[in-house]
């Protein structure tokens, strides 16, 4: 199932689909040096693969825009992380994941999107997801 959605992701946007591949590579380093629980781990590490599912819901235009989003572009892009829960929590077996998937941008500050959650309140794997999509934006082109 999971191979299906990466797979769909890869026709829709290559660069995407490879971002998620190193996002999930980093976020189970990062479940293994904290000691996670083997089931832990293995959600941290599903829910990284498809973290970034909603942007097939994303116009061309904003997805590849080279240089800085505008206002209007920015709450587009903004809307991932909703579509991606709606994508992947149709599926029960995939609740919990669609839940991390959600919150992949929170920020501990509060100053997240989309609920705005803060410290705690935002999911252990979302957070780990958070640092690990982060780390890869400032060190891949």
């Amino acid at each position: 199932m999971i191979d299906v959605v990466l797979t769909t992701l890869d026709a829709r946007d290559p660069y995407t689909y490879e971002h998620s591949f190193r996002v999930a590579r980093f976020s189970a380093m990062m479940a293994q040096e904290l000691r996670l629980s083997p089931a832990l781990k293995q959600r941290v590490e599903v829910a990284a693969y498809l973290h970034d599912i909603g942007k097939i819901a994303i116009a061309d235009r904003v997805l590849n825009k080279a240089g800085r989003l505008n206002r209007d572009e920015m709450l587009e892009i903004q809307r991932h992380p909703r579509i991606g829960f709606n994508i992947l929590s149709r599926l029960p077996t995939f609740h919990e994941i669609a839940t991390i998937v959600l919150h992949h941008h929170e920020r501990v500050d509060g100053n997240g999107y989309p609920g705005r959650l803060a410290g705690d309140a935002i999911p252990l794997e979302s957070r780990i997801i958070a640092i690990a999509d982060a780390f890869d934006a400032m060190t891949s082109s």
